[in-house]
């Protein structure tokens, strides 16, 4: 990320970033109710 943008790093942090969304909607969305 200092470099302007690195295609492969780009798309691990974006792959990274949805695994934790997804682990974290699959952990929160029970305890709302859906």
């Amino acid at each position: 990320m200092s470099k302007k943008f690195s295609l492969g790093a780009d798309w691990a942090s974006v792959i990274i970033a949805g695994v934790a969304v997804l682990l974290a909607a699959t952990h929160l969305l029970p305890t709302i109710g859906w």
